[in-house]
């Protein structure tokens, strides 16, 4: 069947990529065609300049998952399979595997080698060739222009009610479920503990109010981002500790689990003595309590 592609990275999958998703979807339905996301496995300025790598909103599992949501076919090819082809070539790949015959991209879409070719280049190719093409403008929110580098930016500075409302669904971040030091369980708040990934972007150390997703169901938490001062450990890791009684997680689950991010409460305190720990602990939960209890209020 022909198709109408929606060109770009979509890292984050924010709101002024759901806007390309949407005329993509809209543009199917009006001109009889298949709607289809066109994106890389990977960051195209981690090939371009890999000794300055860009850390990922969405690494490619949970890209996957937010596009599915977006639009109904994806395909997802590694940047170096057509990182040497022309902006000419790249859009005569497009147009005779996927039977292309609309394009939508964003205003600061650019491709081919050495970034030869931008929104306006396509905009020329469709019409040498016939074929339809419409360049999404900048989406903006206040001041802020909603780009994948604002959002990494407020990310990184720990403003998630900010970046949580540029993205289309909240911040997240999926991983295995390690085995830990059962500190927390020793505490009587046991957690499930997970490595951060290398390729993401990083939240400040600190304790967070979030959501555990195990097997499809979700769960109010409350996550702590850091090392365990405390008790002096020094490895890295995210611990989350599910505050609903009888959430049905197994004790000693290992599969993956995904933690969405909504607050900030506080930076990673080492404390004097485990008491102190446990009370902060009880104040933490309350707050996350509170947290949900607001927002189902609204």
């Amino acid at each position: 069947m022909k198709t109408v592609i929606a060109l770009g990275t979509f890292d984050g999958v924010h709101v002024g990529h759901k806007a390309i998703f949407d005329r993509a979807n809209e543009i199917a339905k009006e001109k009889d065609l298949s709607p289809l996301c066109f994106t890389f496995n990977d960051n195209p300025a981690n090939f371009l300049t890999p000794y300055h790598p860009v850390r990922l909103i969405t690494p490619k599992r949970e890209k996957k998952r937010r596009i599915a949501a977006a639009i109904r076919n994806a395909y997802y090819i590694d940047f170096s399979d057509v990182a040497e082809m022309s902006a000419r070539e790249f859009f005569v790949f497009l147009i005779s595997k996927f039977n292309a015959r609309a394009f939508v991209c964003g205003f600061n879409y650019t491709f081919g080698k050495d970034r030869e070719g931008d929104a306006e280049t396509l905009k020329k190719l469709c019409g040498e060739f016939g074929f339809y093409c419409e360049i999404v403008p900048e989406v903006q929110d206040g001041e802020i222009v909603v780009s994948s580098t604002n959002i990494r930016r407020l990310i990184t500075m720990g403003r998630l009610p900010k970046a949580n409302s540029l993205l289309t669904e909240p911040y997240s971040v999926t991983a295995k479920v390690v085995k830990g030091k059962k500190v927390g369980r020793r505490l009587g708040f046991p957690t499930l503990n997970q490595k951060l990934l290398r390729n993401a972007v990083r939240l400040p150390d600190g304790v967070y109010i979030t959501k555990a997703v195990v097997g499809g169901k979700s769960f109010k938490a409350v996550t702590n981002i850091g090392v365990c001062p405390t008790f002096g450990d020094r490895a890295e890791r995210m611990e989350t500790h599910i505050i609903d009684r009888g959430s049905g997680v197994k004790k000693g689950y290992s599969g993956y689990m995904r933690v969405v991010f909504y607050e900030r409460l506080r930076d990673e305190t080492a404390f004097s003595s485990p008491d102190e720990l446990k009370a902060q602990i009880k104040s933490d939960i309350s707050a996350c309590r509170a947290y949900f209890s607001r927002k189902k209020a609204k």
